[in-house]
């Protein structure tokens, strides 16, 4: 078999009921018992929040994290430890928790403060950000065309964040 490596999810890929499959496997049982402890209802709103709930930075980052590293535990029981990790975004934070270099703890922790001073930026500063899909970056530059808008992540050949 070839190298495995795993990639975790950033903000933006949330889903309502995500983990619900996985829930039952004892390390995510485990994980999610010590999120409640840490952070009570995040569980929940995971697994039965509606998509605009999950949208929410507050909520999104601390299920994507516990998501993230659900599926995780759930596919290195099926396929063994990966060669390597990665994460996109806020999806970094699970996969340095994976890798050892976070206790579950410190990284739930790690990610329920950077959602809080996150939320509390977006409530005292106007803006946004979205997605551009289906242009070139280059088409997506020459729109902001040095306004209040600018490209801010690159993600791929035909997807451009703009803030």
């Amino acid at each position: 078999m070839g190298r495995i490596a795993f990639l975790f999810a950033g903000q933006g890929a949330q889903v309502p009921g995500m983990a619900a499959d996985v829930k039952d496997l004892p390390k995510v049982r485990k994980l999610f018992d010590l999120a409640e402890s840490i952070r009570p209802g995040t569980v929940e709103k995971m697994l039965s929040g509606t998509q605009e709930e999950l949208t929410r930075t507050l909520l999104t980052q601390p299920t994507m994290f516990l998501a993230d590293l659900a599926y995780a535990y759930a596919k290195e029981e099926e396929t063994g430890t990966p060669d390597c990790v990665c994460g996109f975004s806020v999806g970094e934070v699970p996969a340095l928790c994976f890798a050892g270099v976070f206790s579950e703890e410190d990284a739930f922790r790690t990610i329920v403060k950077r959602a809080e001073l996150m939320e509390a930026y977006t409530q005292r500063v106007a803006g946004c950000m979205i997605a551009v899909i289906g242009l070139a970056p280059e088409a997506v530059e020459a729109l902001c065309d040095g306004g209040k808008q600018h490209p801010a992540n690159y993600n791929g050949a035909k997807q451009t964040v703009v803030a």
